[in-house]
């Protein structure tokens, strides 16, 4: 069983909480993720080449979970704990057990459906370890997950648009950016980041992009409900006040 386990939660207002996901940690340092309908999700396997960012088609599994193995192998895990082996990819480790070491790694980006979950045995705050997105609008967002070692210094993630892409609101402030949060788990910190774009919508499905780990996919409204993804790569720096600062 997973040692670590937490459940993220939205609220508009602090009126209803809707669960987005479940988030696990076992003491390997494997992250593991699920949330509602997810045999429904739309999966982008996203490979770089000369010829710009192509999808890899794959089998997909119906029912399971999706892993971020301490190895830094990442794939579908089925219930039964066999792998999927079109969907696996190897990248950087989160833990390395032979030497006790630790590493940093983006998880997944999401693309989120309109959130309207809510657990019928549990709610929001039946357990301790609940965390709360509180927004005073809930909007059609896109989630970046990144995996630190837990460490005693403070994060932050910065995501630079293009004009063209940038949302604004009707008093013509910029409204791209939504705000963080930290997910505490066994060996790691997430760090999930929140943003919108301009002629981002709300997919029918939760969409899940993923790479290796080195690379961050951004996704990107360019309007008549759809999306582009871009590669960034992470530039990692140190503030005066001992802030880790990662800039996509």
């Amino acid at each position: 069983m997973p040692k670590i386990d937490r459940r993220i939660f939205i609220t508009e207002n602090n009126s209803e909480h809707f669960q987005i996901m479940s988030i696990s940690q076992h003491i390997d340092g494997s992250i593991y993720f699920n949330w509602p309908n997810f045999d429904k999700t739309t999966w982008h396997f996203l490979k770089d080449s000369e010829d710009g960012i192509l999808p890899l088609e794959a089998k997909l599994p119906k029912e399971g979970k999706f892993t971020i193995h301490g190895s830094g192998m990442t794939g579908f895990r089925e219930h039964n704990g066999q792998y999927i082996p079109t969907v696996v990819f190897h990248g950087n480790e989160l833990k390395n057990t032979s030497n006790n070491t630790t590493g940093i790694r983006h998880l997944l980006t999401a693309q989120i459906p309109q959130p309207n979950f809510i657990p019928s045995q549990s709610k929001y705050l039946n357990r301790k370890t609940d965390y709360l997105i509180s927004a005073s609008a809930i909007i059609p967002s896109v989630l970046v997950f990144f995996a630190f070692p837990k460490q005693d210094f403070s994060l932050s993630m910065q995501i630079k648009f293009d004009k063209e892409y940038m949302a604004y609101s009707e008093e013509g402030l910029m409204i791209s950016f939504l705000g963080n949060i930290f997910i505490e788990l066994d060996t790691h910190v997430i760090l999930c980041t929140s943003y919108f774009t301009k002629n981002m919508f709300w997919p029918s499905n939760m969409h899940i992009f993923y790479d290796n780990g080195y690379k961050v996919p951004i996704v990107l409204g360019i309007g008549d409900r759809k999306c582009k993804a871009e590669f960034r790569e992470p530039e990692y720096s140190k503030s005066d006040k001992g802030e880790i600062i990662i800039k996509l």
